[in-house]
């Protein structure tokens, strides 16, 4: 079966599930990988994990069924995915070659267009939200959802996984991982999941600080880490 096929069907289990809430949840976010092809032929499989889907919420008489998925595969827009793009485009880099922003500062529709197929992201909390997410909110999805969060993440067997703004609720409730963190000599925060693989703690990526400080904090890490994980 096609991974979007195995990911759909996770998807129309858990919409009845919130259909059976108290309100209902009637709104969803189908999220993941954009390209199985191209996320397979990766040499690193990297996943985002965010917090929900930014969207007006519906109105009672419509119901949104929005896919990440082919979001990503359009190219996505700048807000969120330039950050997303530009970090990725360090992550694969090669580590022997030097890292230079110059190289990293522009990032056009071109390349979110071709690394945004390479990668996935899934959102802790399927239903949408607004521009900024109610950390709250997004832990009580979480949490009721436990269970089909870690069955899609299973889904894509990551070596890297990086939670924007979600390490603590995805490791305590979504892997249930006692692990100690480990820590890059630039002070970034990480663990080794079941699998052995990584699981970075960062900040989201339409977080308010300059794009360069970002960039030059969690890519040098993440080479280090490949350096000594993968």
């Amino acid at each position: 079966m096609k991974l979007s096929s195995r990911e759909d069907e996770i998807f129309e289990r858990w919409k009845s599930q919130l259909r059976e809430q108290t309100p209902p949840i009637r709104n969803f976010v189908r999220d993941g990988i954009a390209s199985e092809t191209d996320y397979n032929s990766s040499a690193l499989k990297v996943i985002y994990i965010l917090k929900e889907g930014n969207m007006k919420e519906a109105n009672a008489d419509t119901e949104i069924d929005f896919d990440l998925r082919a979001y990503m595969r359009g190219g996505a827009r700048p807000a969120t995915w330039d950050n997303i793009t530009r970090w990725t485009k360090g992550i694969f880099k090669n580590q022997e070659t030097e890292l230079r922003w110059s190289d990293y500062n522009h990032i056009h529709e071109t390349d979110r267009l071709q690394v945004l197929k390479e990668i996935g992201s899934m959102n802790l909390k399927k239903n949408p939200g607004g521009h900024t997410a109610l950390m709250n909110r997004v832990w009580e999805a979480c949490v009721r959802d436990k269970k089909l969060l870690k069955e899609q993440y299973d889904l894509y067997s990551p070596d890297i996984t990086i939670c924007g703004g979600t390490f603590h609720p995805f490791k305590s409730e979504v892997l249930q991982n006692k692990a100690e963190s480990l820590i890059t000599a630039n002070g970034v925060e990480y663990f080794l999941n079941g699998k052995n693989k990584v699981v970075v703690n960062f900040v989201h990526p339409a977080t308010r600080a300059r794009s360069n400080i970002l960039f030059n904090t969690l890519v040098p890490a993440i080479q280090e880490i490949k350096k000594r994980h993968l």
